[in-house]
């Protein structure tokens, strides 16, 4: 596993998300009142990040 995931949300319905790397201990976070768009928007990081270093390991 890469990343720890929190959710929350405040008492207006907007909901955050928290990305936790578990190698580096970098976080990102993302916003949003729909919980689809939150999850995409996510997901899209992730590929982003996940990526590259499966092409790192493609090349070696």
């Amino acid at each position: 596993m890469k990343y720890d995931v929190n959710l929350s949300m405040d008492d207006d319905g907007h909901m955050k998300m928290t990305l936790v790397d578990k190698q580096d201990g970098s976080m990102v976070s993302f916003g949003h009142s729909s919980y689809s768009s939150l999850i995409a928007k996510s997901y899209s990081h992730l590929l982003k990040q996940v990526k590259p270093s499966l092409q790192k390991r493609i090349r070696e």
